[in-house]
C-alpha cells in the first residue's frame, strides 16, 4: 500500500473509516453513499497525506461490489497517485498565467489571427488602446479592418506574405482608430502554434514620433541642403569615412565634376598628393572637435582637366552629427596677384638699394 503508506497486514478487515484521515472522513462518507445509491461514484482528486506525512494527490472512484446473487457484499475502490500529473498541470497552469499577464501587460499592442482565414482571435489592453476598441470590437472580425480600408488589398497581400516566410518578418504599415484617425506603426509578425493551432501573431509598435522626427530631418535636410545649393561659394559635404554626400552646382562649376563624378569618392582623391596626409589630419581633428568654431586653411587641388588650383576652405561641423561642410574659394588668380606683388617688392627694394649705392659713390 504505497499510496497510504500502511501495509496490507495493518489495514486489512479494517473499517474504512478507521484508516481515512478524519479529515477526509466526510468525502469518504459520500462516496460510499454515491455508491450506494448509484452502484458507483463520481471521480474525485483530492490532496492526501500518507501516515509517513508526505502530501501528494490521489484520483478515487468507488463502484458497487455484488455476489454471484446480485446482492451489495461491499465497494471496489480505484486509487490513483496522480502526484507528477498535479505537478505537471500546475506547472502548466503558471507557465500560463505567466504568459497571460506578460500577453496582457505588454507595452505594445498584440493580435491574433486565425491562419486560414484571417479572422482575429485574440488582442491585448494594448492593441484596444491603439485602436481606441473594446476587445468584443476587435476578436472575430478580420485583420484588414484595423488597416484603413482603401489599403485592404495591400494588407491582404502582406498578410499572406507574413504566413509564408519563416520566423519573424518586420514591416511599416498603417492602422486605423475608431475615431478615423490613422497611426502610422512597426509591425513584427510570426507564425506560431496556440493549442496546437497555427496564429499569426502581430506585434504593433506606434511609431508616430518617430515618424514625426523623420519628418522633421527631412525637412531640415532639405532646408539646410538648399542653403548650400544656392550658397555664393563651392560646398561639399564630408561624412565621417572622408567620402563626399553632397556637392552644390558652383562646385561643379570650379572643379569640372559633376555630381555623379563626385558623390561617394573619397575627398582626398581631389586634393594634391603633397597635401593629402595634412588634409586627412584637419578632417580629424575637426570631426572630433565638435562644436568649435570652423577653421579655414588653403591646399592645392587639380580640377577635372588637370589645372593646378589653389583654394581655401573653411571647414565645420554640423551639430550632433559626424559629417562637415566645406565652403571653397578658388583663390588661384589671388595667389598668382599676390606672388606678383610680392615679386614687384622684391625687385622695387633691390632697384631703391642700386638707386641709393649709385648717389653715394657719386
Amino acid at each position: 500500500m504505497d499510496i497510504s503508506g500502511y501495509s496490507a497486514a495493518k489495514i486489512r478487515n479494517k473499517k474504512i473509516l478507521g484508516v481515512i484521515p478524519k479529515k477526509w472522513q466526510k468525502m469518504t462518507l459520500k462516496i460510499i453513499n454515491q455508491v450506494k445509491a448509484k452502484g458507483h461514484s463520481d471521480k474525485y482528486e483530492i490532496g492526501y497525506t500518507k501516515k509517513d506525512g508526505t502530501a501528494f494527490c490521489i484520483s478515487v472512484r468507488a463502484w458497487l461490489k455484488k455476489d454471484r446473487e446480485g446482492k451489495p457484499v461491499g465497494m471496489w475502490v480505484i486509487v490513483r497517485d496522480i502526484t507528477e500529473r498535479k505537478e505537471a498541470e500546475e506547472a502548466l497552469r503558471k507557465s500560463e498565467e505567466e504568459f497571460r499577464l506578460a500577453f496582457e501587460n505588454a507595452k505594445d499592442a498584440i493580435l491574433w489571427a486565425d491562419t486560414k482565414t484571417g479572422l482575429i482571435t485574440n488582442c491585448n489592453k494594448a492593441a484596444e488602446i491603439l485602436l481606441e476598441k473594446k476587445r468584443g470590437e476587435i476578436v472575430g472580425r478580420h485583420q484588414t479592418m484595423v488597416h484603413p480600408r482603401q489599403k485592404a488589398r495591400y494588407y491582404v497581400n502582406m498578410f499572406k506574405t507574413h504566413i509564408k516566410q519563416k520566423g519573424a518578418v518586420d514591416a511599416e504599415a498603417e492602422v486605423i482608430t475608431k475615431s478615423g484617425k490613422i497611426k502610422p506603426v512597426h509591425i513584427t509578425a510570426t507564425v506560431t502554434l496556440v493549442g496546437g493551432k497555427p496564429i499569426i501573431q502581430g506585434i504593433f509598435r506606434g511609431i508616430t514620433e518617430r515618424k514625426r522626427a523623420e519628418e522633421a530631418l527631412r525637412e531640415s535636410e532639405a532646408r539646410y541642403r538648399g542653403l548650400l545649393e544656392y550658397s555664393g561659394s563651392a560646398m561639399i559635404v564630408i561624412e565621417k569615412d572622408k567620402t563626399i554626400s553632397f556637392v552644390n552646382k558652383e562646385f561643379e562649376k570650379i572643379s569640372g565634376y559633376s555630381k555623379e563624378e563626385t558623390i561617394g569618392r573619397n575627398f582626398l582623391d581631389f586634393i594634391h598628393k603633397k597635401h593629402k596626409n595634412r588634409m586627412a589630419r584637419y578632417h580629424e581633428e575637426r570631426r572630433r572637435a565638435k562644436g568649435k568654431a570652423p577653421i579655414t586653411y588653403e591646399f592645392e587641388a587639380f580640377d577635372k582637366r588637370g589645372r593646378r588650383r589653389i583654394m581655401e576652405v573653411t571647414v565645420a561641423m554640423v551639430p550632433r552629427t559626424d559629417r562637415s561642410t566645406a565652403a571653397l574659394r578658388d583663390i588661384t588668380k589671388r595667389k598668382k596677384l599676390e606672388n606678383e606683388l610680392t615679386q614687384m617688392t622684391k625687385e622695387l627694394g633691390k632697384l631703391k638699394a642700386r638707386i641709393s649705392s649709385s648717389a653715394t659713390t657719386s
